[in-house]
């Protein structure tokens, strides 16, 4: 257990191998089952305008018929912890509806935040 009062500054090194860790827990679960994991990290809820206004979380504001929807995913929020950091985790996609963010999850992987 780490010592009380001492303060942890994460280095690049532990930061881009923490972040790596999840990226390949991430694609060990496509393996094993990648329609549920494709299908998570697929889904989005809706939520409010102060989530849209938090300054990391990646939220979606999108038009639909009946006005704007604010939706967000759990990639956006892993990705809220990360581009601070310098990275971010993106979502490899195929089928007919990749153009649009909402097809087949194929893989992620780890990538800097300005790429």
């Amino acid at each position: 257990m780490p010592e009380q009062n001492v303060e942890w500054t994460p280095d690049a090194v532990s930061i881009r191998h923490c972040l790596k860790e999840l990226v390949d827990l991430l694609n060990d679960g496509l393996k094993v089952d990648q329609n549920a994991v494709s299908g998570m990290m697929n889904h989005r809820s809706y939520c409010t305008d102060a989530l849209i206004a938090h300054p990391t979380i990646m939220c979606v504001t999108e038009n639909c018929q009946d006005g704007l929807r604010k939706t967000v995913g759990i990639l956006g929020i892993l990705n809220g912890w990360a581009r601070p950091l310098g990275w971010r985790i993106e979502a490899i996609m195929a089928g007919p509806e990749a153009l649009v963010g909402l097809g087949d999850i194929i893989g992620f992987r780890l990538m800097p935040a300005e790429a």
